[in-house]
């Protein structure tokens, strides 16, 4: 019994063994001889398809977390993926400054993916736009993805109350905001700074404006106004 490579740059064979060379396909054919007894058999072949390991990475998530208050805090999900035919091991997410994760290592399974909470608590003021870089062992693919987000610092917090600009507070239905010129915007954030979508407020004349806050479940929110000569907050119990 003989045994040979139809292409010796994948493979080639020596005796009985065969030894890969490089990537590719090749057919590994096997020759019976006859003797004065037998016929020779018929060759036999048998394709050989030799591949490399791969671990390919792609990153998804929106990661733009918009204006947080300095003080709270805002959280996405980063999915890594692995396309590739072997595990995948993450050992470290790199961030800027004021941006967490976890978990920051893990290992994917090919054809799988990988959840990382990024939760956005900036120290300072100011606007942020960098990269997420994952550090792994993949073998190509894309490492980075874009992330941004802004602080935005409030102070005098519970002054407003006593000028009488947010009213009723606590409130169950109808809001007022005595704001003194129109708005340039109003919007609202719960206790963990995530940014609350709200009806378009409407403006009631004399500097005020309503706010419709009966779709919130009951809490405790921060309401936030920029108009044409101040900026303040203010915080609102939402009650039932």
């Amino acid at each position: 019994m003989s045994y040979s490579s139809s292409d010796a740059s994948v493979a080639t064979v020596s005796g009985s063994l065969v030894t890969l060379v490089g990537e590719g396909s090749t057919q590994i054919t096997a020759i019976q001889d006859g003797d004065a007894n037998y016929h020779a058999a018929l060759p036999v072949q048998q394709l050989l398809v030799v591949s490399s390991s791969t671990r390919i990475i792609h990153l998804d998530g929106s990661l733009d977390f918009g204006e947080v208050i300095i003080g709270l805090s805002e959280s996405r999900v980063l999915t890594i993926t692995n396309t590739g035919n072997q595990p995948l091991t993450v050992s470290s997410v790199t961030l800027p400054q004021g941006f967490s994760a976890s978990p920051t290592s893990g290992s994917v399974q090919p054809g799988a993916s990988m959840d990382i909470t990024i939760v956005f608590a900036p120290l300072t003021e100011g606007d942020v736009a960098d990269e997420v870089l994952v550090v792994s062992d993949a073998t190509s693919g894309e490492a980075t993805i874009n992330i941004s987000g802004s602080g935005i610092l409030i102070t005098g917090m519970e002054t407003p109350v006593a000028k009488g600009m947010l009213y009723p507070n606590p409130a169950r239905d109808i809001v007022h905001i005595k704001h003194g010129s129109n708005p340039v915007e109003i919007s609202m954030h719960d206790a963990w700074g995530r940014k609350i979508a709200l009806p378009t407020p409407t403006l009631a004349g004399n500097g005020t404006s309503m706010i419709d806050i009966r779709s919130l479940a009951s809490g405790t929110y921060i309401l936030f106004v920029r108009s044409d000569n101040h900026v303040f907050t203010n915080r609102l119990i939402k009650i039932n």
